[in-house]
């Protein structure tokens, strides 16, 4: 899976929008916006953010995803 869609996964997961990843970071919500679409990647210090703000370890991050819930 890309990083633009397990970032997205991880962080709608976890009951955040873009914008609260985005203060977690300490970057715009057009940031986290451009990470998730594919246009931009993160810095490697902006991934780590981004695991720490998800509650992640890196292995975690990278590791399987959790099953999407029923709708």
């Amino acid at each position: 899976m890309q990083l633009s869609a397990r970032i997205a996964t991880w962080r709608e997961e976890r009951g955040l929008s873009q914008t609260d990843l985005a203060r977690h970071v300490g970057v715009t919500p057009a940031a986290v916006n451009h990470w998730e679409e594919g246009k931009t990647q993160p810095t490697h210090e902006n991934l780590a953010l981004i695991a720490q703000a998800l509650g992640l370890s890196m292995s975690e991050f990278w590791g399987p995803l959790p099953k999407r819930k029923a709708s």
